[in-house]
Order: structure tokens, then sequence, then C-alpha cells
């Protein structure tokens, strides 16, 4: 095996990681956000003991700052994995001169910021994290309301 087909390898395989790691991050998301929209239906439904509205809130908490935290580890793997697939990327570049693999990159990128330039500053990861995070602050929002309930219906207000 030549050393360019094995550093090639070497960077597919990084970069597969990275695409199970993606779709890590999107099936946990999914299955998250499909407990925390049952469970805010749930609490929104005027049904529930204030007991178990309670304890409905805490979860939503608990989904959201589990979900930003499994996204936030996902991510730093995917960096991981970027970074050994650059390295791979930038022996080879080096290996073979006539075709400038980072030179090729530099033109991509710098045509898609500039058609993107307002998405340029907002990383994916940061959507990612938003997204759990705006679960659990509904979750602390619904448990400050359910507390308060709480407060009243034990008469501690």
């Amino acid at each position: 095996m030549q050393k360019s087909d094995l550093l090639w390898s070497l960077y597919l395989s990084e970069r597969e990681f990275i695409q199970h790691h993606e779709n890590q991050r999107t099936n946990a998301s999914n299955i998250l956000a499909a407990i925390a929209a049952g469970v805010m239906v749930a609490l929104g439904t005027d049904k529930l003991s204030v007991e178990v509205s309670v304890i409905l809130s805490a979860l939503l908490i608990a989904l959201g700052l589990f979900g930003w935290v499994f996204c936030s580890k996902l991510y730093a793997l995917m960096k991981l994995h970027a970074e050994r697939s650059y390295e791979y990327l930038a022996v080879l570049d080096e290996d073979i001169a006539e075709v400038q693999i980072s030179e090729m990159k530099k033109k991509a990128s710098a045509k898609n910021n500039e058609k993107f330039s307002r998405f340029k500053k907002i990383g994916l990861n940061k959507i990612w994290g938003w997204f759990h995070l705006t679960i659990m602050f509904a979750g602390i929002i619904f448990l400050a309301i359910n507390l308060k309930s709480f407060a009243v219906y034990f008469g501690l207000l």
C-alpha cells in the first residue's frame, strides 16, 4: 500500500466517524424532542396533579440538559475526527504537489463564506445546543409555575 493510499483511507475513515457522530446527534435530538413535546403537551393540560406537574417539569429540565451535554460531547468528538482528517489531508497536500488540495479548500471556503456571510459565524453546534437549552428553559418555566401552584395548594403561600 502506498503512503498516499493509506493517508486517503485514514482520511475517509475519520470523515465516516464525523458522519456517524452527526447521525447520533440527530437521532438523539429527535428522540429527546419527541419526549419533550409529549411532556410539554401533558404539562399544558390542567388534568395533572401538582406533584406530577413538578416531576414532569424536572424531567423536562433533565432532558434539555442531557441533550445539551450529549450534543456538546458529540461536537467535541466530531472536531477530533475533523482535525485528524485535516492532518492526513495536509500530508497528502505536501506529497501531491500538483493537486494543491489546501488551495482548493481555501477557494471553496471563500466562495461559500461570500454566499452565506450571514451564517458564517453561527456554528451548527450552537444551534443544536440552543435547541436543547430551550427545552431546559421551558422546563424551568414550567417548574416555576408549578412550584407556585404547589405552594398555594399546600398553603405555603
